[in-house]
């Protein structure tokens, strides 16, 4: 491996240690490795990395069912409608920011939660409407 691929690779590992645990490596002196080593340990995050994406796929589907589950319950507490659950969501919620309501749930980066903040959007212009106009 030249000098100039081991410093490719380097800054690689950097980014896929990122990757896998969500910040750089420290206290760990990948420049002290042999290039065997190197490629082990770079095969070693990308396996580290794919677990993770597994994982958050998980996470979404169940952010996602939570989140079916609770606009069921809120119709069942009363709301009647999705589009009146919603309201009493967004009311109930510290912050009207759309995207922060979204997040909170664990399904911003999904399709459905870029749905979502929409429609939060125009949940929040509706509520500040009645407001406005009463």
């Amino acid at each position: 491996m030249t000098t100039a691929e081991r410093n490719d690779l380097l800054n690689i590992m950097s980014d896929m240690h990122k990757d896998a645990y969500g910040f750089r490596p420290r206290n760990i002196n990948y420049a002290a490795f042999t290039d065997a080593e190197l490629d082990a340990e770079a095969d070693r995050l990308q396996e580290v990395i794919e677990e993770e994406i597994k994982l958050d796929q998980l996470r979404q589907e169940a952010d996602l069912e939570a989140f079916g589950a609770l606009i069921k319950k809120t119709i069942a507490l009363g709301a009647g409608d999705r589009e009146t659950a919603l309201r009493w969501i967004v009311e109930g919620a510290d912050d009207w920011n759309a995207e922060a309501i979204v997040w909170s749930m664990g399904i911003l980066y999904t399709e459905t939660g870029r749905a979502l903040v929409k429609e939060i959007n125009e949940v929040c212009n509706d509520i500040l409407q009645r407001v406005y106009e009463s």
